[in-house]
């Protein structure tokens, strides 16, 4: 099992656009509907977890992580919270505690909704936790990334499911692991 590579796959789209008489407006359900460049990024998350496997996604490439430094309770200390109000954490976005050690094994990480963030600590709400939030559980580098799915989303097949702004995925049948992902580039224009 561990050299057989896994054959699931994931087929993306912009949502297919009706034809329109009016070339200067933009239908509501148009392709790719944002201004903005994306670099999607598609992880499986837990590919055993109770039920159907799991997935995330971020719309910046999951390029934002920070350390993390400690807990107290419902607090997380993190080497900083980011740049901006695009680029970092945020009120009720969802983060995965992770770590070198975790990820070098194949592990999942424990994803949890932050309610607030306030200076260098993030505030989640630990009855959304999918595992532990005790650092000594993560090994070397414990560190914690942004996602801008809500959460573990369910893997289904056959069907493609939206992202956001029109772009959308479709999972194939087929065998994941965690941390098998996809990068889907979005241009506007």
């Amino acid at each position: 099992a561990l050299v057989t590579p896994p054959d699931g796959m994931l087929a993306a789209q912009a949502r297919n656009v009706p034809p329109s008489t009016n070339l200067c407006a933009l239908p509501e359900s148009a392709g790719y509907q944002s201004l903005d460049h994306r670099h999607y990024f598609v992880e499986i998350h837990d590919p055993s977890s109770p039920g159907p496997a799991t997935w995330k996604w971020s719309r910046d490439n999951a390029a934002f992580v920070a350390r993390w430094l400690a807990r107290n309770g419902n607090e997380l200390t993190v080497s900083t919270t980011g740049f901006d109000a695009h680029i970092g954490f945020r009120n009720g976005g969802w983060v995965e505690l992770t770590s070198d050690t975790r990820e070098l094994a194949g592990l999942p990480g424990t994803l949890v909704r932050v309610d607030r963030v306030a200076g260098d600590i993030l505030e989640v709400d630990t009855t959304t936790a999918t595992g532990s939030l005790n650092p000594a559980d993560f090994g070397n580098n414990p560190k914690i990334r942004a996602w801008d799915s809500a959460g573990a989303v369910n893997l289904t097949t056959g069907s493609f499911l939206p992202l956001e702004n029109g772009v959308e995925v479709e999972f194939s049948p087929g065998d994941y692991r965690t941390g098998d992902y996809w990068m889907i580039p979005a241009r506007s224009g």
